[in-house]
């Protein structure tokens, strides 16, 4: 299951950069640039995911994971 390993481990680093964001430990900035990795992954996977299934993908961006 390392899918699932995976999608954990990004939740973790994407619920970190959130809270520092809102604590104001972090610019917004920062919090997008720490981001922009994560969010690359999520949507690759999700992309591949999507052509398995034939159905269209929806990417995900940093406000969206900011809520």
């Amino acid at each position: 299951m390392p899918d699932l390993e995976e999608a954990v481990r990004n939740r973790e680093k994407i619920a970190d950069i959130k809270k520092r964001y809102f604590l104001g430990l972090i610019t917004r900035e920062q919090a997008k640039l720490e981001a922009l990795p994560v969010i690359r992954r999520i949507n690759n996977k999700g992309q591949q995911i999507a052509k398995k299934h034939k159905v269209k993908y929806c990417p995900v961006d940093f406000v969206n994971l900011m809520r």
